[in-house]
């Protein structure tokens, strides 16, 4: 077993000369009874849209942390959902990026969000860090087995889904990746185990694989792509 030691990013604020604020913010509550998705994106001229996102959703932008990371909170921060609409001056969505859960987010804009949140909801943070138990996903003995994809478009995602009736519980697992980095393997598992999985494998390409694992097994090393990666205990300070 390894230890990992991660860099203290729990909850830490990002410090401008001046703090960046939105010029309009609208958050409302949103109507369950509509039936759309949960989404967050920014579009051109500074605009940021979020529909039925928790709060813990919004907390994890605008921190730039996974879920396993985000600690405290009354429980209705990952139940109740909101929309928001929040304008900024045309611009700010250039600049310094953030990779978060495997997407880019401008740097400025969730530090806007930070501000967003602690006027809007009065949220407090403070940093801490804790030891958990996680995983370090490295390279099986051989190398990777699968081979980069072909830029054949821009579509980056990793599926993870479960074979047989929904009501029965799950017996086996499947994790797709359609031109899917190590990176976003790894964000992907651990938002599924709930726990931190690090990536370790050295590899910077981009990706199609299988893996195929069952329901009481945390190691998918299953499927096609079974002898590529392999997950091992770790322990890590998040």
């Amino acid at each position: 077993m390894t230890k990992t030691i991660l860099p203290a990013i729990l909850i830490a604020p990002l410090i401008f000369a001046q703090q960046p604020t939105f010029e309009v913010v609208s958050v409302m509550p949103a109507d369950p009874n509509l039936r759309q998705g949960i989404n967050a994106k920014v579009l051109p001229g500074g605009r940021f849209v979020a529909t039925m996102c928790t709060l813990g959703q919004l907390i994890e932008i605008a921190y730039g942390i996974e879920h396993y990371q985000r600690k405290g909170g009354p429980a209705w921060i990952d139940e109740s959902r909101f929309d928001v609409v929040a304008i900024s001056s045309p611009g700010d969505e250039n600049g310094d990026h953030l990779m978060i859960s495997g997407r880019s987010w401008p740097r400025r804009l969730t530090v806007m969000l930070q501000a967003m949140l602690a006027d809007r909801f009065n949220l407090k943070t403070h940093l801490e860090t804790v030891q958990e138990n996680g995983f370090m996903m490295s390279l099986a003995k051989g190398g990777p087995k699968f081979v980069e994809a072909p830029p054949d478009d821009d579509r980056q995602l990793v599926t993870l889904d479960r074979p047989g009736p929904r009501e029965l519980p799950a017996t086996t697992y499947i994790i797709k990746g359609h031109r899917a980095s190590m990176y976003l393997l790894a964000v992907e598992l651990a938002q599924h185990f709930g726990t931190p999985v690090i990536d370790n494998t050295g590899l910077t390409g981009d990706y199609n694989f299988q893996f195929e694992y069952g329901a009481d097994d945390t190691r998918p090393e299953n499927g096609p792509d079974r002898k590529s990666t392999r997950l091992n205990s770790s322990h890590a300070n998040i």
